[in-house]
């Protein structure tokens, strides 16, 4: 089976060569030496190596003879593929330096340094196995197919030269898309040269997870910090990515002041409130609200106002709840869509609500309407184009709990609503005749609550 011919070639040696997986397999189960060299002291994993026959290369450093699994430990460690890898030629080359050698064979070179090759064992003319240019297009080939190990390996050993914090290596593997590498990459300290082109790519190509990966190791700014995620958000914006938008507000909250770095007092920060907004989901718009606090902005700053009138207008009355409720409204203060108060539209919603609308929908009307009768003053008489005031909207929608809260804040406010609409009608003749009692004990329930909050307010 080791017989040998006149260059000193063992069958091995021959098949292995032609890459004859099959055949090498037959005979290393046959018991064939590996270890066994040529005339010019080269073994069968040198030339295959050589010659870019992958699969042969990682049978012969991964195979365990098993006719062997019964010898001691030590006979086993001669032949291990750990042995096989460093043997060196008459020339003092690896089988590292001959598969350097060949073109196109990068990925038997990083399984010769996933199996601890020695990357800087030289010949015995003082030649590298891997010298700089081919080091670098190793390592880009590395990175590009994610093989962690060679291009840790790589990096390492190039520590001290240009080549180890060269920033092509880490843009190509985020152009590569590889976001465990660039992880690795960014926590061996490279740098990316030009930070808002790439952001800018990425948001484009909708590559989330890069962009997590990016902004968690500081990218864009010391996480934490005032001015972090700014320039992430100003192109999410500015390309209407909603989706990188939304990654960028599921990040820690504790970490990422994303309402600073939105700059809210700007245009650019409304534009981006706004954008989510109309755009975003009820879930986007409660997490920008509640978990990044932008409800407390809703008193003092005119544009959180608009997000609200922004809603309203485009009835996205989930939206609307989210916005106004946990008293959020209460700082808004009144709130007008094209000159009508909130109420009035939303109770004009719920009557044009046609038969086809979920139960749901005019359910969250109809809560709306109730939690913004607290908060109402004066303008709870305004009239629509009609004449119509909310307690005719509310009797023709029969929304008895909102004709009883319509009554009592009437009363508290010393407003008239017993007047007639553009046809004429008061708000009770706005309701059928088999409803005029339901409509007359909201009325008196009204009075009822009035008069129990006027005597709590006495005794105060």
């Amino acid at each position: 089976m080791d017989q040998r011919d006149a260059e000193g070639l063992t069958p091995l040696h021959v098949r292995a060569k032609k890459g004859a997986w099959a055949v090498v397999q037959l005979y290393l189960l046959m018991g064939a030496d590996k270890m066994a060299r040529d005339i010019h002291g080269r073994t069968a994993l040198h030339l295959v190596a050589g010659n870019g026959h992958l699969n042969v290369v990682e049978m012969l450093l991964s195979y365990d003879i098993r006719l062997r699994a019964e010898q001691s430990e030590s006979v086993r460690h001669e032949t291990s593929g750990g042995k096989l890898v460093g043997v060196q030629d008459i020339q003092g080359r690896t089988a590292l330096h001959l598969a350097a050698d060949l073109d196109s064979n990068e990925e038997v070179v990083c399984l010769l340094l996933e199996n601890d090759a020695e990357i800087a064992k030289r010949d015995f003319q003082g030649r590298d196995a891997l010298p700089d240019l081919t080091a670098k297009s190793i390592l880009m080939w590395g990175v590009q197919h994610g093989h962690h190990k060679s291009v840790d390996r790589l990096l390492n050993h190039f520590k001290l030269t240009g080549l180890a914090t060269d920033p092509a290596i880490l843009e190509w593997a985020v152009g590569c898309n590889q976001v465990r590498m660039v992880n690795s990459l960014l926590r061996a300290g490279m740098s990316l040269p030009d930070i808002p082109g790439v952001l800018e790519r990425l948001i484009k190509a909708d590559q989330l997870e890069m962009i997590r990966t990016l902004l968690n190791n500081g990218v864009d700014g010391i996480v934490g910090s005032s001015n972090c995620g700014q320039r992430t958000l100003r192109i999410a914006v500015c390309n209407e990515s909603l989706d990188a938008l939304r990654m960028v507000l599921s990040l820690d909250s504790h970490k990422w002041n994303v309402l600073e770095s939105l700059s809210i007092d700007t245009a650019e920060g409304w534009r981006a409130v706004s954008f989510i907004v109309d755009k975003g989901t009820e879930e986007d718009v409660d997490v920008l609200w509640r978990r990044h606090g932008l409800s407390r902005f809703a008193g003092t700053n005119s544009m959180i106002k608009e997000t609200l009138v922004l809603a309203a207008e485009k009835k996205s009355w989930s939206k609307v709840w989210t916005l106004i409720r946990d008293d959020a409204i209460e700082r808004f203060g009144i709130v007008r869509i094209n000159e009508q108060t909130l109420l009035l539209l939303v109770l004009h919603e719920f009557l044009g609500s046609s038969s086809n609308s979920t139960d749901a929908h005019k359910l969250q009307l109809a809560r709306i309407g109730e939690y913004l009768l607290p908060y109402m003053g004066r303008e709870i008489g305004e009239t629509d184009g009609e004449g119509k005031t909310v307690l005719h909207l509310a009797a023709e929608a029969q929304l008895w709990e909102i004709v009883v809260g319509i009554v009592s804040c009437a009363l508290k406010m010393d407003v008239d609503l017993e007047i007639k609409d553009s046809e004429g009608r008061v708000p009770r003749e706005m309701v059928e005749e088999k409803d005029m009692r339901e409509y007359d004990q909201a009325v008196r329930r009204g009075i009822k609550a009035h008069k129990q909050w006027n005597t709590t307010y006495l005794v105060i």
